[in-house]
């Protein structure tokens, strides 16, 4: 337990064998963190939050509350929650919903911190509560030095088949890792492979339903409507850790902050004929590149990092970028 503060995080945080509290703010990611999480990205701001946290050696359930940014007059509010069950020293499986809701002077719905609830259900059968819920499933394995990990995020699937409205092409998120831990001594090596679909996080008639806060995106930093994969090479020492990453991504057009796609409503489509588009949709631009990073831990309070990146084909940034930052730990 105790108090965390600083320049994005001020909460409170208790502590137990099963059970464990944080109010306040602070960030939020749940699970393993990756540079390539679907459902939370760990390139965000912190949140105002209230999370309730279960655990026993089988498993580990959660219940929480964000408080987003506004837009304009609405107010923004998302619940999750969690269930993460054990696999013991061969890893986890994880299942997750979540809801983001919001209007006009719309305040917390205390209701959506039952665990138990189902939101889809919530929602269907609540007057006058319109929201936006996301379905996700995680698979965390790993056997000496292999490991598997797994996402798969639904937003959207269509099940029936009977008007035009149907049509609309399903909206999902995928991500697969494999790696080899310590394939020389400390040295490790991954390949990822993620796909967001077009529509992915966005919401068709109210824009305070985007999974946007404060302007990032709050699942794939990437947003949607795109597909990369990539491999990564880590060397780690006591004070040094060195990255190497090779990228190469296919995205299309910009297919989350602006208006949602209704090309299966066009009067030209039939039921008969169907719908189908190509993905990534619209103009495609490609990305391909290389990155080097290194941590350099100084001391148990200060470290600096340097990050440089060269690309191939890259339509946006220039070809060859340096960066140095540094950190404290108080």
């Amino acid at each position: 337990g105790g108090f965390n503060a600083g320049f994005e995080i001020a909460s409170i945080k208790y502590k137990s064998e099963h059970f464990a509290v944080t109010f306040g703010r602070d960030y939020f990611v749940q699970g393993l963190v990756l540079s390539d999480n679907l459902l939370f990205s760990n390139y965000n701001y912190s949140y105002d939050q209230l999370l309730l946290t279960y655990k026993n050696k089988f498993l580990t359930a959660s219940t929480y509350y964000l408080q987003l940014n506004n837009f304009g007059s609405n107010n923004r509010h998302l619940n999750g929650h969690r269930l993460s069950i054990n696999l013991f020293d061969k890893g986890y499986l994880a299942f997750n919903e979540i809801i983001l809701y919001g209007g006009e002077n719309r305040q917390f719905n205390i209701m959506l911190m039952n665990p138990f609830i189902n939101y889809y259900i919530y929602q269907k059968n609540t007057r006058n509560f319109e929201s936006n819920s996301i379905l996700s499933t995680e698979l965390f394995l790993q056997h000496n030095n292999m490991f598997f990990y797994s996402e798969l995020l639904l937003d959207d699937f269509q099940l029936d088949k009977e008007v035009v409205s149907d049509l609309e092409p399903n909206e999902y998120g995928l991500n697969i890792s494999i790696g080899v831990k310590n394939i020389l001594k400390n040295i490790n090596c991954s390949i990822n492979y993620t796909k967001v679909a077009n529509r992915t996080y966005n919401a068709p008639e109210k824009d305070y339903e985007k999974y946007i806060n404060k302007n990032y995106p709050i699942g794939h930093f990437l947003g949607n409507n795109f597909w990369e994969i990539k491999s990564n090479l880590q060397l780690k020492s006591k004070k040094f850790t060195n990255e190497i990453d090779f990228y190469y991504r296919e995205y299309g057009e910009e297919a989350l902050y602006g208006e949602f796609n209704k090309d299966y409503m066009d009067s030209t489509v039939t039921m008969e004929d169907g719908y189908e588009e190509n993905f990534p949709f619209g103009p495609i631009t490609n990305q391909l590149g290389i990155t080097a990073k290194v941590y350099y831990e100084i001391n148990d309070y200060f470290m600096v990092n340097f990050k440089t990146s060269y690309w191939f084909k890259e339509d946006f940034l220039d070809k060859f970028n340096f960066m140095i930052g540094m950190t404290f730990h108080l």
